[in-house]
Order: C-alpha cells, then structure tokens, then sequence
C-alpha cells in the first residue's frame, strides 16, 4: 500500500491555484465586466473588441516568449513569480485606468503574463513532479 505524498498534494494545490489566479482571474475577471466598462467609459464595442485583442495577442507573445528568450527556460522560478506578480497588478490596473491607450497596454502586459505563468508553471509542475516519481521509483525498487 502506497503512502499519501503531501509533496504531491501541496504542489498541485499551489500549481492550480498559481494558474487560476493568473489565467482565470486575469482573463475571466475581465470578460465580465467589459460591458460595464465600456458603458462606464462611454467606449464603443469595437473598442472593447480592439482592447480584447491586444490581451490575444500578448498570450501569442506570452506563449512564445520561453522560446525565444532562453534565460526564462533557466530562471524558471523567478520568472514564474515575476510573471505571476504581473498578472495580479495588471488586473488592478484595470479598475484604474480610464482610457483606450493605457486599458491596451495593460490588457496586453496581462495576456503576456498570464501565458507566461502558464506555461513557466506548468513546466515547474512537470519538473517536480518528474523528480517526485523519480525518487519513488527509486525507493520502491
């Protein structure tokens, strides 16, 4: 009979809570309250379209973002926080910010961010979880 591995517990709850908060709250914090922003604004919705977009394509930039600069694949964990910490603010930012230009640019630094919390996350998960089987493999045979 196998023990229960609170390693394994603790990292998934961390993990998901980590990517919750800067895919779920990041992103879907903000689709609800566009309406409101945009009557509050007195914006159109092909602004709030245009605004929309932006956040898009900082997740395409976000995503791509580990490929292309490698020191993200080395410092993972502090890229991870960083990236995370951005999330948390830019979504702040979003009930302060009263105009198109600053309402883009913080909408597309959140889709940078959230994608790169993403993806750094999953990739710190994968790692921990790979060194945890590894040495319950090890243990086990």
């Amino acid at each position: 009979m196998q023990k229960f591995n609170f390693k394994v517990l603790i990292l998934i709850v961390t993990g998901a809570a980590a990517l919750a908060l800067a895919v779920g709250i990041g992103r879907f914090a903000y689709t609800p309250i566009l309406p409101y922003m945009l009557e509050e604004l007195n914006m159109s919705k092909t602004i709030g379209g245009l605004i929309a977009s932006w956040n898009f394509f900082g997740y395409l930039i976000g995503s791509l973002t580990p490929l292309l600069i490698p020191v993200i694949q080395i410092k993972q964990r502090r890229s991870f926080f960083i990236a995370l910490s951005t999330s948390i603010i830019t979504t702040g930012l979003m009930g302060v910010s009263y105009n198109l230009i600053s309402l883009t640019i913080i909408r597309f630094i959140a889709g940078v961010s959230s994608a790169l919390t993403l993806i750094i996350g999953t990739g710190i998960l994968f790692k921990k979880f790979e060194v945890l089987e590894s040495s319950r493999f090890k243990l086990s045979h």
